[in-house]
């Protein structure tokens, strides 16, 4: 049995969200702030107790209380705050502002999501999907504002959007994950009567919504998870990565058994694809990164790899290099991409890797573990080293990053074996690694 709760189920999205869950083979607890709307009552009584009606007001301490003192489920595996008021459309700074109606909203459509997450965490945590979805809009866009006014729902969707973040960094370690959605125009009641200006019905939009979040359905060109709206109504899911290896004949690096590391450390930013095919690397259109892990090198690269990795990053696309997966830069183009290439190494033993003080690494943990003390041969000035190793009394360089053009490159020593990679430490840093690349974070 799968459960779900959704607020704001009076009317609109929420009530279609709600009979879409139903046709899932959810079983279903639909907040509801005015008893008086009864459309949801009327689907209740079509679903033979699958569908449970609460009266939930969500920007009540008390309301929200209540109902997790008496919550009907043991377990949730899907929450859908759904819940929002519009307030006053003012025209701007210059218009007349109803300052104490702000603060109403900003406590429905931000604080209220918070709440009602907070309150529910629980139950999520026993559930399987603990999955949670804050219905946003591109009103709380930073990067595409253009609008001079409205500023009660504007900054409550900002507001929004920045709490999921927030609860999405600790749902994430738990296996959890939070989606902020912009369903579209959508035809609602929100302005006191049916939006008849809207491009998109609530039906439609609420498939939209369940398509995106229970199938997978990930528009192509999306935004990270929750870093911006795109302002076109696109859901803020995960960026797409691509993760290159070599499964038959590895020499010296097998990708099984490091492949399933590298999604577990990407999972909940990245919906990942693993190929061993080098000739996925000749068209990186639709993807958001390239991770390098190839162990063997072709007696021939196919035609087109190097212009189209170079062109791939110069565009904004993300590049992260594993251990020997530097390769690529045997291909002279992409030397100067990545900055260095492989030298040699010493033989095999206990290194401890630690991150620098001021790269995006900072604060992580070292870790000790047996590696092969990877030393290169450098090529360009404005490399910054992200990590260290001591061998022998001598400290090299374990990692770096740079730019180039629109895009980002980062590269990883560490990596001989999959132990590596099943070390937290790692894992850690290869997601940092990736989420820099992408631009996710500075």
């Amino acid at each position: 049995m799968k459960y779900a709760l959704v607020t704001g189920c009076d009317h609109g999205l929420g009530l279609s969200l709600c009979g879409g869950l139903l046709d899932r083979g959810y079983t279903v607890l639909a907040g509801r702030y005015d008893s008086d709307e009864k459309q949801i009552d009327s689907l209740a009584a079509r679903h033979d107790g699958r569908l449970i009606v609460c009266d939930l007001d969500i920007s009540s301490d008390e309301s929200v209380k209540a109902l997790a003192g008496d919550f009907p489920f043991s377990s949730l595996d899907l929450l859908i705050n759904s819940a929002g008021i519009l307030g006053c459309m003012d025209k701007g700074p210059d218009a007349p502002i109803d300052f104490d109606l702000i603060q109403r909203v900003i406590n429905v459509n931000a604080v209220g999501t918070l709440r009602m997450t907070i309150a529910m965490l629980p139950w999520l945590r026993r559930g399987e999907g603990r999955t949670v979805v804050n219905i946003s809009s591109e009103a709380g866009s930073i990067a595409d504002c253009e609008r001079v006014g409205w500023f009660g729902y504007c900054m409550s969707k900002a507001a929004n959007n920045m709490q999921g973040a927030l609860i999405h960094n600790t749902l994430r370690l738990e296996g959890g994950r939070v989606f902020q959605i912009h369903p579209g125009h959508v035809a609602t009641y929100m302005r006191g009567h049916l939006d008849t200006t809207a491009s998109i019905g609530p039906d439609e939009a609420a498939e939209g919504v369940l398509r995106t979040v229970l199938d997978g359905d990930y528009p192509a060109g999306t935004a990270a998870v929750l870093s911006r709206l795109s302002g076109k109504g696109d859901a803020l899911v995960m960026k797409r990565a691509l993760i290159i290896g070599t499964y038959e004949n590895a020499a010296y690096h097998p990708f099984r058994g490091v492949d399933d590391q590298l999604v577990k450390a990407l999972e909940g930013a990245f919906e990942a694809t693993l190929t061993d095919d080098l000739n996925h690397l000749t068209d990186l259109s639709g993807y958001d990164l390239l991770v390098s892990y190839i162990d063997n090198l072709p007696a021939q690269w196919p035609e087109g790899v190097a212009e189209s990795v170079l062109r791939f990053v110069g565009e904004g696309g993300g590049l992260l290099l594993l251990h020997y997966g530097i390769c690529l830069s045997t291909l002279e183009p992409l030397e100067a991409l990545i900055g260095g290439r492989f030298d040699h190494h010493p033989p095999q033993e206990p290194i401890t890797f630690t991150p620098t003080s001021d790269g995006f690494l900072a604060g992580t943990e070292a870790f000790t573990i047996s590696e092969e003390p990877y030393q290169f041969r450098l090529c360009a000035d404005d490399l910054e080293t992200v990590l260290e190793y001591e061998y022998r009394g001598e400290r090299y360089i374990g990692g770096w990053l740079r730019t180039q053009g629109k895009g980002r490159v980062v590269y990883l020593a560490p990596g001989h074996s999959v132990q590596t990679f099943l070390l937290s430490a790692y894992q850690e840093m290869i997601r940092k690694g990736a989420m820099w690349a992408v631009g996710a974070t500075n």
